[in-house]
């Protein structure tokens, strides 16, 4: 049988007297040549040899020694007198230095405990030694070179570990297979496969702001479509008649107050019980003369259809003629006289039209109980409800002022006894003075007892009382610190109330406003949707709709068709979405079909129907330049567009200017690659296109080309 030699240098080092040149000698029968011998280990049919180095005196510090040893021997006694691992961490650091390594991966390295059989001597305990060995990568090993327990042992594990470190280094190389033929044949490797990249991100869009309550504010204070004028019979600040006059709207004041709904009810239906219900609440109404200017605008507006008809190059008696009905008011304009101070009854209508409160009211008190007085009269309820919180909000304050006030009362009071008390101790004390001198000679050793008795009682009393001063400051102190946290809690309190009231009453708002669309009452606008030879008009309000939309704004501004018929009519438009844009305009709520029972039903006709929707409503909020709502119809699309109509959305998207609806299509189509690829609406695409969506293509075609390759076949 074959046999294959391995030879080991190796090197015994170690603390002196801890028996290495013994364990040498023990290891080969006591026989002794210089300090160096050569020694065979028979183990699986091989023949190793093992070169033994002792390092005598001078020698432990050559580097030559050092650097030519695969097995180190590190031998310590067990009985050391000074039982620690200094030297011996020593010697691991020359190893690590001679040999230029970091680590005992490359090297054997064993720790040899010697004297076991003086056991009652230990210093040194197994557990110690054993976790210092596997803290710095060595074997460990205890022995006794007297009884020669494990001397063979030390030097056959030391063997083994160097041959296993040994093989792992030498590269293995694969023998060469022989076909039928007797030949030899490579076969080609399998490519390693190619990383996968991370995904790319889903495109994000940033919503804008909402600015619902503050269209209808500026609404409260345009003149252009009010039909209702306040006249403040007086006015705290000055006498200008614009601060005299505050204008509103008869839609607004219906829908959002009770008392108000009554006064237009009754003064539509002329009821007898006006002018009652009028001195109930301090008002007078009266209708403001407009039926010649009524009369002067309609004239106009039917010259004007002619002319335009007839003449579409007479620009100057056009322009003349949209100057004098720019602003066309309604043509049932109410005056309504009331005897209130103009600031509070000014911010009960800002809050019935935008549901606001101005900061600067909350530090004025008395305007904050005029606006109370004035909302309980109108029932404006949670305006009400808000001036009380504001005013308990204000009261924790003046009663810490008050409790401030008593306490430094209480603490001059208390000076004052303080102050009465001594003078009470002095003249005592001058009192018994006096008494003293005169029987000095009689009864000095009585006297001097009494006056120590004396001394005493009233230092006792003394102490007393500062112990009763300092408790009572001890207690003041713990009710104020007590009467401020309430203070602060019922201020957060305060204001928690008065948010939640704020966010109840812009929902409320909301509501009553949307309820306008269904309704139709008082509109002087309609709109016109057609869809499929089927035709549904809408009452809406120019007053709303030109705060609320820029296009009719524009339309209101300029004498057009529409503006002049009071209608504007949208083809192919559906029903469904126009009505959807309308609810945000009034509402500001977006409010698209619910398909969650069509997604887990996997109805792809439903959801490709809802889709077309949006993406109708995506084209009329860019036509009425609504930016807001045009950002939620896209990112609605991007959780629930179907991939049938995903191109047509990306058409769409190019159309009205949707950056974000077009970067989500590119990604969602790179996502789906290979699905998107074999269709033919994805072949007409521009260059341009496939070049965006090829960029966003996961996993890459490297990735899909190897999983084609090389990949598991499906049985």
């Amino acid at each position: 049988m074959n046999q294959k030699y391995f030879e080991f240098p190796c090197l015994v080092i170690g603390i002196p007297g801890s028996g290495r040149k013994s364990l040498i000698l023990r290891f080969v029968n006591d026989y002794f040549v210089d300090d160096a011998w050569d020694w065979f280990i028979h183990e699986d049919s091989m023949r190793k040899i093992v070169s033994v180095d002792d390092d005598d005196d001078e020698n432990m510090f050559l580097i030559n020694y050092y650097q030519h040893a695969q097995i180190f021997m590190i031998v310590i006694a067990i009985n050391q007198q000074n039982p620690n691992f200094d030297e011996i961490r020593n010697l691991i650091l020359k190893i690590k230095r001679y040999k230029d390594i970091e680590d005992f991966n490359s090297i054997t390295v064993i720790l040899v405990a010697n004297k076991i059989d003086r056991e009652n001597q230990r210093t040194f305990s197994t557990q110690e030694l054993q976790n210092f060995a596997n803290e710095n990568q060595m074997l460990f090993i205890e022995i006794s070179v007297l009884t020669r327990d494990n001397v063979d042992e030390c030097f056959f594990i030391s063997a083994r570990d160097s041959i296993i470190k040994r093989k792992l280094k030498e590269p293995q190389i694969e023998k060469k297979k022989k076909n039928f033929f007797g030949k030899f044949f490579t076969k080609k490797e399998k490519p390693k496969e190619p990383k996968l990249p991370d995904p790319f991100p889903k495109p994000t869009l940033e919503l804008i702001p909402s600015t619902y309550q503050h269209d209808f504010f500026k609404m409260m204070n345009d003149k252009t479509f009010s039909d209702v004028e306040f006249i403040i019979n007086f006015n705290l600040n000055q006498n200008q008649n614009e601060n005299h006059s505050i204008y509103a709207h008869r839609i607004i004041l219906y829908s959002r107050n009770e008392v108000f709904k009554q006064l237009i009810d009754k003064f539509e239906d002329d009821s007898n019980d006006l002018e009652e219900f009028c001195q109930k609440y301090f008002m007078k109404i009266r209708k403001k003369d407009s039926n010649q200017n009524q009369n002067q605008i309609e004239n106009q507006n039917q010259n004007q259809i002619e002319n335009q008809n007839q003449n579409q190059n007479q620009n100057q008696n056009q322009n003349q003629n949209q100057n004098q009905t720019k602003y066309n008011l309604s043509t049932n304009q109410v005056q309504i006289y009331v005897e209130y101070p103009y600031i509070p009854f000014y911010n009960m209508i800002k809050y019935i039209y935008c549901g606001m409160i101005d900061e600067k009211i909350m530090e004025n008190q008395e305007l904050v109980m005029q606006i109370l007085s004035i909302s309980d009269l109108f029932q404006v309820k949670r305006l009400n409800l808000i001036m009380k919180n504001i005013l308990q909000k204000t009261q924790p304050n003046q009663n810490q002022n008050q409790n401030q006030n008593q306490n430094q009362n209480q603490n001059q009071n208390q000076n004052q006894n303080q102050n009465q008390i001594e003078n009470q101790i002095e003249n005592q004390i001058e009192n018994q003075n006096q008494n003293q001198n005169q029987n000095q000679n009689q009864n000095q050793n009585q006297n001097q007892n009494q006056n120590q008795n004396q001394n005493e009682n009233q230092i006792q009393n003394q102490n007393q009382n500062q112990n009763q001063n300092q408790n009572q400051n001890q207690i003041e102190n713990q009710n104020q610190n007590q009467n401020q946290i309430e203070n602060q809690n019922q201020k957060l309190t305060y204001d928690q109330r008065i948010e939640g009231l704020l966010t109840l009453e812009i929902d409320f708002m909301k509501n009553s406003f949307a309820k306008l669309i269904r309704s139709g009452s008082f509109s002087d606008f309609s709109i016109i949707g057609c869809e499929e030879n089927k035709k549904e008009i809408v009452k809406a309000h120019l007053s709303i709709l030109t705060q609320r939309c820029d296009y009719f704004k524009s339309l209101s501004q300029h004498q057009m068709k529409e503006n002049i018929q009071k209608e504007v009519i949208f083809e192919d438009i559906g029903v469904e979405s126009l009505f959807m844009i309308l609810e945000y305009i009034y509402s500001d709520r977006f409010i698209p079909p619910n398909i969650d029972l069509a997604i887990r039903e996997n109805n792809q006709n439903f959801i490709s129907k809802s889709n077309k929707t949006i993406l109708e409503l995506m084209i009329l909020s860019d036509y009425f330049q609504i930016e807001r709502l045009k950002r939620l119809a896209q990112l609605n699309l991007s959780q629930t567009l179907n991939h049938e109509i995903i191109i047509q959305a990306l058409h769409i998207s190019k159309n009205t200017n949707s950056e974000f609806l077009k970067r989500f299509c590119y990604w969602e189509m790179g996502r789906n690659f290979l699905k998107f690829s074999k269709r033919n609406d994805f072949k007409k695409l521009t260059k341009e296109d496939k070049e965006e969506i090829i960029k966003l293509r996961f996993p890459p075609k490297e990735y899909d080309d190897y999983q084609k390759k090389y990949g598991k076949k499906k049985k």
